[in-house]
């Protein structure tokens, strides 16, 4: 997934559907929470749910949102929590 994520932000501009690069952004969101990359992963999370806003999925963007609402939280915190 590390080596594969940059590279599908490169091929960004070639994919048109919004559920497709939904996808791919909560999944490179989640990994980066994985690696506590919280202002990156509040990047991507922010623009997956964008993304699922954008073709309808409410209820995947509900989910989402409340990945978002977590990296937001975790990324102004002063705590170490590695």
């Amino acid at each position: 997934m590390r080596l594969i994520y940059p590279e599908t932000l490169e091929m960004s501009s070639a994919i048109s559907n919004p559920k497709v690069m939904a996808i791919i952004k909560e999944c490179g969101g989640k990994m980066l929470c994985s690696e506590k990359q919280w202002s990156k992963a509040l990047e991507a999370l922010g623009e997956s749910f964008k993304s699922y806003v954008e073709c309808g999925d409410s209820l995947k963007a509900k989910t989402i949102l409340k990945y978002v609402i977590f990296a937001q939280i975790i990324s102004n915190s002063e705590v170490d929590l590695s």
